[in-house]
């Protein structure tokens, strides 16, 4: 049977007013603040740890030792490289210095999980930081404005790195006893390697079983297999990323009679593939892709 909607459930309280902004919001009124949004400050690094060939832990640190950073769900923060000629959001994950909020999480420091690309000025920079060195930041930017039980169900389709701003909302919102909303994350990537945060990932799903459901694709490797010959990783799917896949994992998440919601985010061509171009950090695009064939809708769907 094709999955195609024959009666959409209405969803209720869309976030129209983000398909085609970013919302920003400032965390402290006092601009002399190290992060702020009204300028780029230099925040040092302080640890740096190596998570894959080509993806880093990144940890940064205020002058101020006192200062604190609150950002709300789902936020970014904007780094620029030395010339001020290239920008990049990436998203802050929870550490162990934060303070979980209603709202989202209070940290003494930042932490960054970075994927480094070899035609990536800005990664490349990251990449060749040593200890001790700064980078230019400013914001927090809320990139989505997460609201607690909105939705009966929210589907994450994500690729690689996308996973960072799922991890910043799964970390907070499972840990509100308020919250509903159930999540089912789709995540792929090319090789085990490739798959990030999945012992944190894991241990969400074994916490909270009634709200979280993970499904990890890999598919460009085969199996690694253990002694008897079974599969070494039996919760990882193997195989090519089509159409057919994924009309399978919606057929098992997706619910007529609930209000549902989808949060796409990996890279472009992922992206576009799932539900359309993203053309830019303030213009969503219209809903396309696989989503948009199946009878998605910008009240529907939502591109990180």
């Amino acid at each position: 049977m094709n999955f195609i909607k024959a009666n959409k459930y209405p969803i209720i309280g869309a976030s129209g007013i983000l398909s085609s902004y970013l919302v920003y919001r400032k965390v402290f009124n006092n601009s002399g603040n190290e992060l702020s949004l009204d300028k780029f400050n230099k925040l040092e690094l302080i640890n740096k740890e190596k998570v894959t060939n080509n993806t880093n832990i990144y940890e940064f640190k205020f002058k101020n030792q006192s200062e604190k950073i609150k950002f709300d769900l789902i936020n970014s923060i904007q780094f620029k490289d030395n010339s001020m000629q290239i920008i990049r959001y990436y998203t802050p994950l929870p550490n162990d210095t934060c303070k979980w909020t209603k709202s989202g999480f209070e940290c003494d420091k930042l932490t960054f999980l970075i994927k480094h690309y070899q035609n990536g000025p800005l990664s490349t920079l990251l990449e060749g930081l040593k200890v001790g060195g700064t980078v230019e930041m400013r914001g927090p930017y809320t990139t989505y404005d997460y609201q607690p039980s909105r939705y009966d169900k929210v589907g994450c389709i994500v690729g690689g790195t996308g996973i960072t701003p799922i991890y910043q909302l799964l970390a907070h919102s499972l840990k509100d006893e308020n919250d509903k909303t159930k999540f089912n994350i789709l995540y792929l990537n090319s090789t085990h390697d490739d798959i990030l945060l999945k012992k944190e990932l894991n241990k969400l799903q074994t916490e909270h079983p009634n709200r979280l459901n993970i499904q990890y694709q890999v598919t460009n490797e085969l199996p690694k297999l253990i002694n008897n010959g079974e599969a070494q990783n039996t919760d990882i799917i193997y195989g090519k990323f089509t159409s057919t896949t994924f009309n399978e994992w919606l057929r098992e998440v997706y619910q007529v009679n609930q209000s549902n919601y989808f949060l796409v985010c990996g890279p472009d061509g992922f992206v576009k593939s799932v539900s359309g171009e993203r053309l830019s950090e303030y213009n969503q695009g219209p809903i396309d892709g696989w989503l948009g064939r199946l009878g998605f809708g910008q009240n529907e769907v939502f591109k990180l």
